[in-house]
């Protein structure tokens, strides 16, 4: 149960081992947290500022690699094929801060990752870099629009999905699972011997509708982030692609992506340490330090230009542990476990762990493959948040 990347990974995976599973998605895919993410396949990169390559670290660090096979067309065993989806950029960016603290996280920067950052010749430079103090670093984490993905995995799948109609639609007992359908009516799924719930933020809600005990269900925990936007004024030149990290220190100080905006070409998604500590801000407050921080970390970016929006968006964990290092599955009852990735780069490791936890319970892939059905009641991709949001110079 649920639309964004860590369902759809899991569906793709659990097919094409022969296990006869289908999605249902109570909303539109990729609503939550997947179409708010910023794309990045991350590394490990912003776990070893420090100068630690640690655990977190590690829970990433094959990842882009993964990724890229399944980009080209040769995934992995199980992953699935994400030929057609965009990969916006090869790489992000990596310049510092001034300071002592920012030159002692580049150098922590540099330590113990596959990915690990590689100088950009000065005539590479891009020329919002150009004054950048110190040197500019490239690093091997593509980043992918995350629409693009959701589309071609439901492309390849949607015979095996159902869209509820909203999470009040879900009934569940006795192995079988009724949901109301907008189009389609009443369906029931009979013998479900399993149910993962990977739906992010609604996953709380759906353990209720489910029946759960109160007792038995996992407490979750909420990270907010206030997200930036950013984007060229009509009539002007669209901002250009970029990809990157500022470093301050131990952290990342704003971290840019690109987007694509059907009125105004480019949009940036700015995070990184003022996503955190935006959270406590007003919109008003919030605009007003992110460009203050982009005057500081890309002084040639020209302000008067450019127009500005922002959103919230919910990181959800389980409670109880203070930072969570990598993808997280957690048994509430004998039918029902529900599964968090954490981060989009994630979603494979955590499709092979509820795989090895289905099998674990005895669970088996058929003999024969999964015979296509009529495809009934196909949940749609959802929009990106710069989409539904009122921008203001």
């Amino acid at each position: 149960m649920g639309g964004g990347i860590a369902a759809l990974w899991t569906l793709a995976r659990l097919r094409g081992r022969g296990f006869r599973v289908a999605l249902i998605e109570p909303g539109r895919l990729g609503q939550g947290q997947t179409l708010a993410s910023q794309g990045i396949i991350h590394g490990g990169l912003k776990y070893t500022l420090s100068g630690l390559f640690n655990q977190r670290a590690a829970a990433v660090a094959a990842m882009p690699s993964r990724w890229r096979a399944a980009l080209a067309g040769k995934p992995e065993l199980g992953d699935p094929s994400l030929t057609g989806a965009t990969v916006l950029s090869e790489h992000c960016l990596l310049w510092r801060s001034s300071g002592l603290a920012a030159a002692l996280g580049m150098i922590g920067a540099r330590a113990g990752l596959q990915t690990a950052p590689t100088l950009v010749p000065d005539a590479e430079v891009p020329a919002l870099l150009r004054s950048a103090t110190g040197s500019v670093y490239r690093v091997d984490e593509p980043v992918v629009q995350t629409a693009s993905v959701l589309e071609t995995i439901r492309r390849a799948h949607q015979d095996a999905m159902l869209a509820a109609d909203g999470i009040g639609a879900l009934e569940w007992s006795n192995a079988r699972l009724r949901l109301k359908t907008a189009h389609a009516g009443v369906i029931e799924c009979k013998s479900v011997r399993q149910i993962i719930v990977a739906a992010g933020g609604a996953s709380e809600a759906i353990v209720e509708q489910l029946g759960v005990a109160t007792s038995d269900s996992p407490r979750f925990v909420r990270r907010p982030l206030h997200m930036g936007l950013v984007r060229a004024r009509a009539g002007c030149p669209p901002l250009p692609a970029f990809c990157g990290h500022n470093v301050d220190g131990k952290q990342t100080r704003v971290t840019i992506t690109s987007g694509v905006d059907a009125q105004r070409g480019c949009v940036w998604q700015v995070g990184g340490k003022i996503a955190e500590d935006g959270v406590a801000m007003s919109e008003g407050e919030f605009r007003s330090r992110l460009q203050a921080e982009l005057r500081e970390v890309l002084p040639l970016l020209p302000q008067d230009v450019l127009e500005f929006a922002s959103y919230r968006v919910d990181r959800v964990e389980f409670a109880g542990v203070s930072r969570q290092e990598d993808a997280a599955l957690e048994r509430v009852s004998q039918a029902i476990s529900v599964a968090l990735p954490l981060k989009l780069a994630l979603a494979p490791l955590l499709a092979e762990r509820i795989e090895a936890e289905l099998r674990a319970q005895g669970l088996q892939p058929h003999a024969t493959p999964t015979t296509s059905r009529k495809v009934l009641a196909t949940p749609v991709v959802g929009r990106f948040p710069w989409e539904e949001r009122e921008w203001t110079h």
